[in-house]
């Protein structure tokens, strides 16, 4: 399909075409070429996100990650844990599920911290690269 605009005394012609009807993609002539184009792509996306995984948890192990980590989850957590628990820890009604929902209660603000951090050092790190191209 081919549209045409009219931009000041100029014609611009431009070609749309739908690549994701079947049948309209370049390599789909019927040979595997298409399928081998396909396999490569998919390999690339499964790279990329493996690689970007590694990214990932080399920045969540990184010491100040994990020290300010844990700091917040001391902090964040007790608090929590006294107000959800403290009741039931001072009358000593101490069982193992209540042991299950302290180590949680102290998971989550750690995992949040995390998830924060890295995020920050992302985007320090891609502030950082753009910066040295400019």
């Amino acid at each position: 399909m081919v549209d045409q605009f009219e931009d000041s005394d100029e014609s611009i012609h431009v070609e749309r075409r739908n690549l994701t009807s079947a049948g309209s993609h370049p390599m789909d002539n019927g040979d595997f070429t298409g399928a081998i184009v396909a396999e490569l792509q998919r390999s690339a996306v499964r790279r990329s996100f493996t690689s970007s995984v590694r990214v990932w948890l080399r920045l969540a192990a990184h010491p100040a990650t994990a020290r300010r980590a844990l700091i917040t989850a001391l902090i964040v957590g007790v608090v929590l844990i006294a107000i959800n628990h403290g009741a039931a820890i001072i009358s000593g009604q101490f069982t193992r599920s209540r042991l299950v929902q302290i180590c949680l209660t102290l998971l989550v603000p750690y995992i949040v911290s995390t998830v924060s951090s890295v995020a920050t050092r992302s985007e320090l790190g891609a502030d950082h690269s753009n910066d040295e191209q400019s």
